[in-house]
């Protein structure tokens, strides 16, 4: 997840008051994106 993920989920609120969404884990998005993919991002990073 990176910054413009949060920014886009932090517009979706404004819409509604409910929002399922689905996440892969590390290991399945180094499957389809090759281990080098960077990791998450640091929570720090996203203020």
């Amino acid at each position: 997840m990176h910054r413009g993920h949060i920014e886009l989920l932090a517009k979706i609120a404004d819409l509604g008051n409910r929002l399922i969404i689905g996440l892969n884990t590390d290991k399945s998005i180094r499957k389809l994106k090759g281990k080098y993919c960077p990791p998450c991002v640091c929570p720090e990073s996203c203020k």
